[in-house]
């Protein structure tokens, strides 16, 4: 399977999904992606693989847990002296 992603742990994940998700089009349109599921179900493992995707057609990528992002958004701005 492209990507190292194990389909057989989600029945409700198609290979067309995951090579749709791989070309990249979302990025091209703007679509948010987030994936969300219980512990140890594969979600960071497939991200990781479509970032690395992603970088390989020339977009830049950054990967970020959830709370982390939310940290960062209720932070004020550090400021540099």
């Amino acid at each position: 399977m492209a990507l190292g992603f194990r389909l057989q742990r989600h029945p409700n994940v198609t290979p067309a999904q995951i090579h749709n998700l791989a070309t990249c089009e979302w990025i091209r349109k703007g679509e948010p992606l987030c994936l969300i599921g219980d512990s140890g179900t594969g979600k960071s493992h497939l991200l990781i693989g479509l970032g690395a995707a992603a970088a390989m057609a020339g977009f830049r990528v950054r990967y970020a847990l959830a709370a982390k992002l939310v940290n960062e958004l209720v932070e004020p701005p550090t400021r540099s002296s």
